[in-house]
């Protein structure tokens, strides 16, 4: 890029950076409020978060809308990218398989770990009695999970949760 363009590369890819962090971000926050409210993911939050967090350095007044225009074109070319490779590449990963995906498949399904167990959940929802990991999904974070169901949410397509 020429200087001509007043374009300041450094704030692009800032943008970019904070932007997608910021989404990611946002996207866990609205989800576990609304768990505490007694709301699973849902498109409402999913939108929030994405708006919120790829205005934000427009809303912050981090740049100016030259550097956030070209940003966002990037960005949607990074998530594009991530999305049809993580589609196309399948999960192989142990800890994946056993019980990220099946939190984010959970998660998806109106699962609020806040107030209802794994187990439960399952019982309720499937004609299976158990399956293994389910007291890892109730103990252990879930911040991978809850982006990875938003992604799934959007796509209908599990193994896109690995794009995050």
């Amino acid at each position: 890029m020429t200087t001509e363009e007043n374009i300041d590369e450094q704030k692009v890819f800032y943008n970019i950076s904070f932007s997608l962090l910021s989404v990611l971000f946002l996207l866990f926050l609205t989800a576990s409020v609304g768990f505490v409210l007694g709301i699973g993911i849902n498109g409402f939050c999913i939108f929030l978060s994405f708006i919120l967090g790829m205005g934000a350095p427009v809303f912050l007044r981090i740049s100016d809308i030259k550097e956030f225009l070209l940003s966002f074109v990037i960005i949607f070319g990074v998530i594009a990218l991530s999305l049809h490779l993580a589609e196309f590449l399948p999960d192989v990963s142990y800890d994946g398989q056993w019980y990220h995906q099946t939190g984010a498949l959970f998660l998806k399904k109106g699962w609020n770990p806040v107030y209802v167990r794994a187990a439960d959940f399952l019982a309720k929802h499937w004609d299976i009695k158990s399956i293994s990991g389910l007291v890892f999904l109730d103990s252990y974070p879930k911040a991978c999970e809850i982006m990875a169901a938003g992604i799934f949410y959007l796509t209908d397509n599990i193994e896109t949760g690995k794009a995050v």
